[in-house]
């Protein structure tokens, strides 16, 4: 799966991080970590 950006949202607050500068292994680390201190983490792949 080829992941473009994610959405977080924390504490009510929402952010979007644009990951085309990033490579996907970088990515999906990035990912774990903020789930594993409570964001809620969605992936948006789009193409």
């Amino acid at each position: 799966m080829y992941i473009e950006y994610f959405k977080m949202q924390s504490k009510g607050k929402k952010f979007s991080l644009d990951l085309q500068k990033m490579s996907q292994e970088i990515a999906k680390e990035l990912a774990i970590c903020l789930e594993k201190r409570g964001f809620m983490v969605e992936f948006v792949n789009v193409n």
